[in-house]
């Protein structure tokens, strides 16, 4: 699947995003939000990114990925508080890990 982000358990990794579509992401925050599936209505973990320009950068941390191995469903969403934008919908997968 196109987007797709494999990770080991309990470790980092940076994602970096060039949003299309939008001529500057200038007071837009940028969230990539991870969940079991598309419909569910927790959220296993939610990064904010950093921008410069139009690349983001997510840090996912141990934080994030110290958890049982899994498959979820995630989003890198957009806003402004008045304009909405989800630029990807893909999976993250946290495969397990030998050390961790």
């Amino acid at each position: 699947m196109a987007n797709e982000i494999k990770i080991k358990r309990n470790n980092s990794s940076t994602v970096i995003e060039v949003v299309s579509g939008l001529d500057t992401l200038s007071g837009y925050t940028s969230v990539l939000t991870a969940r079991p599936a598309v419909a569910s209505t927790g959220t296993t973990f939610s990064i904010t990114g950093s921008t410069s320009g139009l690349p983001i950068t997510y840090m996912i941390l141990p934080v994030h990925t110290n958890i049982e191995p899994a498959t979820l469903n995630y989003d890198s969403t957009h806003s402004n508080g008045v304009n909405n934008y989800t630029s990807i919908q893909s999976l993250i997968i946290i495969e397990d890990s030998v050390r961790w």
